[in-house]
């Protein structure tokens, strides 16, 4: 019964922002020239990061208790209400499949250097989880994430949580060199073939 109430909550929460957002967003005043564009309020800035608050609470509080799979695709909704506000506080017009880009270099190595200044490895993997709610990832990126760490809990954590969030998915058969025994290759080909 609580699996079904937190899939309620999670489908009228997505459905009602995802519609009210994009609605914001393609009715705008056709004389308006975009270069030109008013930022928004700082009122409206404020409203947005309580969305922003409200949606991470939605996540922690009630996404967790989904299963794997439901999980995995209720955060991939969630990233696109979050793409969404960041082009409302942007100014920008959202197409409805916009190109998704993967997490660029400095912004990487920013990550690395965070996640390697954790001496544990619940730390570790709580910077990586933050991370994961805003970006997408390569797989030579999330290769890299996976050898941080020689500990096979650390390296199927981390496949788990950036692999739904791969661009290139196509080239996923090298994320299994990452692993050096055969249970681990077993894990991490089952979270491959479930995302």
């Amino acid at each position: 019964m609580n699996g079904i109430y937190s899939k309620s909550i999670l489908t009228f929460m997505v459905i009602t922002l995802t519609a009210g957002f994009t609605f914001s967003q393609h009715h705008r005043d056709e004389n308006e020239d975009n270069r030109n564009s008013p930022t928004i309020s700082d009122r409206t800035e404020e409203l947005l990061d309580k969305i922003i608050g409200k949606l991470d609470e939605l996540d922690s509080h009630f996404l967790t208790q989904l299963n794997h799979r439901e999980y995995n695709k209720a955060t991939r909704e969630l990233h696109k209400i979050y793409d969404l506000i960041d082009a409302i506080k942007k100014q920008q017009y959202v197409d409805e499949k916009p190109p998704i880009t993967v997490m660029n270099e400095g912004d990487y190595r920013t990550l690395v250097s965070a996640i390697n200044n954790e001496a544990f490895e619940e730390n570790k993997i709580n910077v990586l989880q933050a991370s994961v709610k805003y970006n997408y990832f390569s797989v030579e990126q999330v290769i890299g994430l996976i050898d941080l760490s020689p500990f096979s809990s650390w390296k199927l954590k981390a496949l788990e949580l950036t692999y739904p969030f791969i661009v290139d998915k196509n080239n996923s058969y090298k994320i299994l060199n990452s692993f050096n025994f055969s249970d681990d290759k077993n894990k991490a080909q089952e979270i491959l073939d479930r995302n």
